[in-house]
């Protein structure tokens, strides 16, 4: 069954704090459409999105973490 949910993986390149991590976090999840965004503890460099890919693209996930200042890119969806 397709619910229409995407996930996508986004690594940031710079080491993010747990503040700074749920500042992120928060970033990504007022935007419509964005679900969840759950970084890893183990790993804070990655971040898991799932989203409505018919609200919300992935360049524009990628764009709330540049508008952030923030460097980084998708390596999964």
């Amino acid at each position: 069954m397709n619910t229409g949910i995407a996930d996508v993986v986004i690594h940031i390149d710079q080491k993010l704090d747990p503040e700074q991590t749920d500042k992120l976090e928060q970033d990504f999840l007022e935007r419509d459409g964005v679900i969840s965004a759950d970084f890893n503890p183990d790993n804070p460099h990655l971040v898991v999105l799932k989203f409505d890919p018919k609200v919300i693209s992935s360049r524009d996930l990628i764009d709330i973490r540049r508008f952030a200042g923030y460097h980084g890119e998708l390596i999964g969806f």
